[in-house]
């Protein structure tokens, strides 16, 4: 079935970003401050609402039901409300923005595309919590993961560019969020991030792995209820929390070259929680042939992944300095020696999501019962 205009969404922690396609590709993409009209910012290349007949949003999202692309309808969006609460920094904004489009877009199909989806592939043992069986059941309290979206984007351009797939393969997506994944013959066996994108690694704001008694005598001692203090590990924590003022790489990166001791602290400990991560990846893999950089941060910045692959030096992983320093766009940055491929991936996930709403929008299919196919792997 022919696709006509769709205007894909994608809302970050960070950032509100849109792009419109049509049969031909990519048309424009925009980047919009909080108040901005989508209409007024697509300008001459959308002379009516009328013309977009998909709007297509990035979904992170805990809960069985949203480890599906689908289209999105009252369920999904009642769904949404419900497990809001558990993504503050993506559903609620992502909750907003869908009712401000509906409202433009009234003649449109809406489609919600998974960032767990490409996660749900990992083993059994990876989506488990040590928690009570019938608890974590009744709450589906698991691992899902996230940033799949655009681990899929890395794992496409990978075979686009090198014709084919490393069978064992890292990616590590380093941006306002950050997570490391796990890929064997390309699929996800294990993502940093768990119930909800705070688990895992050190991000710009978000506090990551953190010992759930110190949680407990963060809330007592400073009478913080669920809200408050998920506002503290979502928003005031990571590399913010760190430093004290700052959570902008490029910034931090500036005033550790000019001497200042938090901002090398702050670093310091981003690094190694990212390095300690893939060690522990490649454990679970069973060994390693490539290692993918993505996000704003990964594949933005040449002294991040200097420094990541410095600490992995016990692997005999090269990395060419020169192409590093250099590298645009999709580029191999590791030495002829090196036993572990290396590559810069810009992030697409405009085009993913663009990919799978397309697959979805021409085979639709009878809607099923919430998450009941994937459930049955979780009833041991």
């Amino acid at each position: 079935m022919a696709m006509g205009k769709r205007l894909i969404v994608n809302l970050g922690s960070t950032s509100r970003k849109y792009a419109l396609f049509d049969d031909s590709g990519e048309v424009t993409r925009v980047s919009l401050s909080k108040d901005e009209s989508v209409v007024l910012k697509l300008g001459k290349n959308l002379q009516s609402p009328d013309e977009i007949e998909a709007v297509v949003l990035r979904i992170v999202a805990p809960g069985l039901y949203f480890l599906k692309h689908r289209e999105i309808d009252s369920e999904f969006v009642h769904k949404m409300n419900r497990a809001a609460v558990f993504s503050p920094l993506h559903l609620k904004s992502t909750l907003r923005e869908y009712h401000e489009l509906r409202k433009i877009f009234r003649s449109a199909r809406f489609f919600g595309i998974s960032d767990s989806a490409f996660q749900s592939t990992k083993p059994e043992a990876a989506f488990h919590y040590g928690l009570p069986r019938e608890m974590a059941h009744k709450h589906e309290l698991y691992r899902y993961g996230y940033h799949g979206i655009s681990c899929s984007a890395v794992v496409r351009q990978i075979v686009e560019v090198e014709e084919r797939l490393p069978q064992n393969l890292i990616i590590c997506h380093l941006g306002g969020g950050a997570s490391i994944t796990a890929v064997r013959e390309g699929k996800a066996i294990d993502n940093s991030m768990g119930f909800s994108p705070l688990e895992g690694l050190i991000m710009e704001t978000r506090a990551g792995n953190t010992d759930p008694m110190a949680l407990a005598m963060l809330s007592k001692s400073y009478g913080l209820n669920q809200e408050k203090l998920l506002e503290v590990l979502n928003k005031k924590s990571g590399l913010l929390g760190l430093h004290g003022h700052e959570c902008d790489m490029l910034k931090l990166l500036a005033l550790e070259a000019r001497g200042e001791k938090a901002a090398r602290e702050a670093l310091d400990v981003y690094i190694y929680r990212i390095v300690k991560e893939i060690g522990g990846m490649i454990t679970a893999l069973g060994g390693l042939n490539a290692i993918a950089f993505t996000g704003a941060i990964g594949a933005g910045s040449s002294l991040i992944r200097a420094r990541v692959i410095e600490g992995l030096k016990v692997f005999e992983i090269g990395l060419d300095a020169k192409k590093n320093r250099t590298a645009k766009g999709f580029a191999r940055v590791d030495t002829l020696l090196s036993r572990v491929a290396v590559f810069a991936v810009p992030s697409d996930e405009f085009g993913e999501m663009n990919l799978i709403a397309k697959k979805l929008y021409s085979n639709k299919k009878p809607k099923e019962k919430s998450g009941l196919g994937i459930l049955q792997r979780f009833l041991w």
